[in-house]
């Protein structure tokens, strides 16, 4: 499982910036969104591993 760290601002312009581990950048879009909701800019990094 790989480790993404995800930006999530809402159309409130509320930023969130959070690690979450999951298989693809897919996966971890989706963790994000469904706890908080369609995101205004959501941005996913792969962090560590090889490239």
């Amino acid at each position: 499982m790989n480790r993404y760290r995800i930006t999530h601002i809402d159309h409130n312009h509320q930023c969130r910036r959070m690690r979450v581990q999951a298989d693809s950048r897919l996966q971890a879009l989706a963790q994000v969104e469904s706890k908080f909701g369609l995101g205004w800019y959501v941005a996913a990094v792969r962090v560590g591993g090889a490239a």
